[in-house]
């Protein structure tokens, strides 16, 4: 029992929603070179805006939010944290936007690699499944522009 249990006992738990949680996943995919680039933030929003779940949402405030705990738990805790909120149903169809973000010029760099991979982990895809989706989008995606 820690010193601090009698303190800490009765504060509520963060009210984290799924659409916090997607749109985390989405930019921790998108920061992988460093910083989001203007077009990664539009692929990120027009892809959630057409999800019936994000339907009514207000991006701004879920970005704020995001942008916080990602500063406050830094890069290697930021999925852990937000990974659990989201629907083992979703993890598919969330892999497939995160990897048309991380993808967008058709080349995979090694963070985009390295995050690529934790997703499938973190989320138990099936690694067959998950190459056969990657390959799809770098030939979707081969001589993209690079952003």
């Amino acid at each position: 029992m820690s010193l601090f249990n009698s303190y800490t006992a009765n504060k509520p738990e963060e009210n984290i929603t799924e659409q916090e949680a997607w749109i985390a996943v989405l930019y921790a995919c998108s920061i992988t070179d460093g910083e989001a680039s203007e077009i990664e933030t539009e692929l990120i929003v027009d892809s959630l805006y057409r999800k019936q779940k994000f339907e009514g949402i207000e991006f701004s405030p879920l970005f704020r939010k995001v942008l916080s705990k990602r500063t406050e738990l830094g890069q290697n805790k930021f999925l852990d944290y937000y990974i659990p909120y989201i629907k083992e149903e979703d993890f598919e169809m969330l892999f497939c936007i995160a990897l048309e973000i991380v993808l967008v010029d058709g080349i995979i760099h090694r963070e985009e690699e390295r995050i690529i991979e934790i997703l499938i982990n973190k989320m138990s895809l099936n690694t067959e499944k998950a190459k056969v989706i990657i390959d799809i989008f770098i030939t979707k995606n081969k001589g993209n522009v690079s952003y």
